[in-house]
């Protein structure tokens, strides 16, 4: 198609202020570890998106040292039960929660692994805590968004 493959990539390196002020620009929020972790999840409890099965580099990018993938490249193998693409792997997402018992009063917690992560990063029960000042190129978000908001 001609069209540069970065267009379709997520956003990284910004702070997690960064992520919720493009989430209030739109109309949108950031969303809390327990909203990601269910849409992750599914309704059913599994360990990963997809299900029970481990990751591989049909369902997620993780374990690489070449970056994030096009937003959608593992769909649908990588879905969660709610259809959403990439939630694990490719980039940890901002959440909303404060990473309580970490330490450190500010941090907050990120969720999904990333393209240079572990196979461990990616169970949807893992969570790191970021110092949200900080931009790292393995870190983006996504935001909540319902039928009707701003786009959707």
């Amino acid at each position: 198609s001609g069209v540069d493959d970065r267009l379709h990539r997520p956003v990284v390196a910004g702070s997690r202020c960064d992520a919720q002020a493009y989430g209030e620009w739109a109309g949108l929020r950031l969303p809390s570890e327990k909203e990601w972790e269910k849409a992750a999840r599914g309704p059913d409890g599994r360990p990963y998106p997809w299900g029970s099965a481990r990751p591989d580099t049909t369902r997620a990018n993780y374990g690489a040292s070449r970056g994030t993938t096009p937003v959608g490249q593992y769909s649908p193998a990588g879905d969660s039960p709610y259809g959403l693409t990439d939630v694990a792997g490719n980039v940890w997402e901002w959440t909303t929660s404060s990473a309580e018992g970490s330490g450190e009063s500010q941090t907050r917690v990120a969720r999904g692994g990333a393209w240079a992560s572990e196979e461990r990063n990616l169970r949807v029960t893992w969570r790191a805590a970021v110092d949200p000042a900080l931009r790292f190129n393995t870190v983006g978000f996504r935001v909540v968004a319902r039928p009707g908001d701003a786009g959707f």
